[in-house]
């Protein structure tokens, strides 16, 4: 496989993966994690192929967002800092 340069100098592999086997990978996922690990790209990577798919007319659907555990408490912040 290729190898590409970070800025700081270390080498990072560049996956390349075919356009169906990343279709069909999108196909039977439900979200972007999934598709990264069926496929074996970044979760970034991810993104950007089923964008620049979608700007060739690809009918990809939206896939759901990961769900994160750690939502802002603004009332409790907010009680902390009138203390």
């Amino acid at each position: 496989m290729p190898k590409s340069k970070k800025s700081n100098g270390s080498p990072r592999l560049r996956l390349r993966v075919p356009n169906d086997v990343f279709v069909k990978a999108y196909k039977k996922a439900k979200s972007n994690d999934e598709v990264s690990t069926l496929t074996g790209l970044s979760y970034s990577g991810v993104l950007a192929k089923a964008k620049t798919l979608r700007d060739a007319g690809v009918k990809l659907p939206k896939l759901a967002r990961p769900v994160h555990p750690s939502r802002i408490d603004v009332a409790g912040l907010n009680a902390i800092l009138k203390d």
